[in-house]
């Protein structure tokens, strides 16, 4: 299948932006990235999807979810026992049916890998397996892990992890690629962070990586002095909530290789400054979070490319790492993970703008015809109003497997990238 003509931002740490260009998918791989024409005339046999207009981008990855709280929307929960309550009173069904809806919302903006930090006390064994069978519904890659908490009773934690190590263990015999398991560690003190970080890594060994939910009370100039008895060389470990860490923590794992990720925006810019940090949605809407305003004193680029890397790159790299497959880009050889999406002409990236493929000086302002005419506009109710919306069709579709098209997008790309036409050199780098 050929997607395109359309404009690629090819994602990563370096990205580029392809103008009139197409990606070839092959087996669920990117086999090739060029010019729309020059691989539509190679490949003649094969189905064009068209993109014309559209924006294509890598799939997002979500570094920190809790999916089975997608039916707490609506409800005033906000203390941690509020939400222990909730997780208790989950079933096997709701488990299910809350991590397909939050996983489908998740496609609706652009999100295709999700890390999911699971709790239900009363079905405790085999939730993990609700988990993955939403996924697999979906379609989606998802690494899951049940939570060991330190509040939790020595009995209730030891089969915490035996659930964590069994799922592991199917999940190995099943050779499931878009599917991870990971253990889960909630730590709510710095004591009891340390004892059950340690004991986690001890049981991980070097097949399992931790992924830590740090519900902390604490401010990042709390003193904190573990870490020490850390070992290296094994799993990166994911971190959420890492503004609620104290600094010393933050670098401990920073040094070890780890990955770190936080909720939302505000006051998140000086810890971005510090380490690379990846988002997570938390119990929140399963969508990246939107950029930062820029205050007087501060660049506007620079908090560009902080969002930037907190939404493409940071938890792109640490997942890439557990499903063995370059997420985050758009290249020969990297999952088909897409994110198709079309903007209104008042919302195009930045780059576009910046770049005048808007059109430049003689381009229509909203509401003008390039002679400066004023446009009739239509209004619900009208014949053309009712025609407009009948042509235009759902905003957000899904046509193709892995191909997404996001309800919103937030873009603005960093490091002064401007537009530049396809290569003709395509790579055909396609597996099997």
């Amino acid at each position: 299948m050929i997607v395109g003509p359309c404009t690629i931002v090819t994602g990563g740490a370096e990205p580029r932006v392809l103008e009139d260009a197409a990606v070839r998918v092959v087996g669920g791989h990117v086999a090739q990235v060029g010019s729309a024409g020059v691989l539509a005339a190679a490949h003649p046999e094969e189905t064009v999807w068209p993109a014309r207009g559209a924006l294509l981008l890598p799939g997002l990855v979500n570094a920190h979810a809790h999916l089975a709280r997608h039916l707490a929307r609506g409800r005033a929960l906000g203390s941690p026992r509020d939400w222990e309550r909730y997780d208790r009173a989950l079933s096997a069904n709701d488990v299910h049916w809350a991590a397909v809806a939050a996983l489908a919302e998740g496609v609706r903006h652009g999100v295709t890998t999700v890390c999911d930090f699971h709790r239900s006390g009363r079905c405790l064994d085999f939730s993990l397996h609700e988990v993955i069978e939403a996924a697999a519904r979906v379609g989606v890659r998802v690494a899951a892990c049940y939570g060991l908490a330190d509040s939790d009773p020595p009995a209730d934690r030891r089969a915490a992890l035996e659930e964590n190590l069994g799922f592991a263990r199917d999940l190995a015999r099943r050779r499931e690629g878009r599917l991870d398991a990971v253990l889960g560690v909630r730590a709510s003190s710095l004591p009891g962070l340390e004892r059950l970080v340690q004991e986690s890594f001890d049981a991980a060994g070097e097949a399992l990586a931790v992924h830590v939910d740090l519900g902390l009370d604490s401010t990042p100039a709390e003193r904190w002095r573990g870490g020490e008895a850390w070992p290296q060389g094994t799993p990166s470990a994911l971190w959420a909530h890492a503004d609620r860490a104290p600094r010393a923590l933050v670098t401990a794992a920073r040094e070890r290789g780890d990955a770190l990720s936080a909720t939302g925006a505000g006051s998140l810019t000086a810890l971005a400054r510090e380490t690379a940090l990846a988002w997570g949605s938390d119990a929140g809407l399963n969508a990246p979070p939107l950029p930062e305003s820029a205050p007087v004193w501060s660049g506007e680029r620079e908090l560009s490319e902080l969002h930037y890397r907190r939404v493409f790159v940071s938890g792109a790299r640490w997942a890439s790492q557990r499903f063995g497959e370059r997420l985050g880009v758009i290249e020969p050889g990297a999952p088909a993970d897409l994110i198709a999406g079309r903007l209104p002409s008042g919302d195009r990236p930045r780059h576009r703008r910046a770049a005048g493929a808007s059109g430049g000086r003689d381009a229509a302002r909203p509401g003008e015809r390039r002679d400066g005419r004023r446009r009739d506009r239509a209004r619900p109710g009208d014949a053309g109003h009712a025609r407009r919306e009948r042509d235009r069709g759902p905003r957000a579709r899904v046509r193709a497997p892995r191909v997404g098209a996001a309800r919103s997008l937030s873009l603005t790309l960093p490091f002064g990238v401007r537009p530049a036409p396809a290569s003709c050199s395509c790579r055909d780098t396609a597996r099997g």
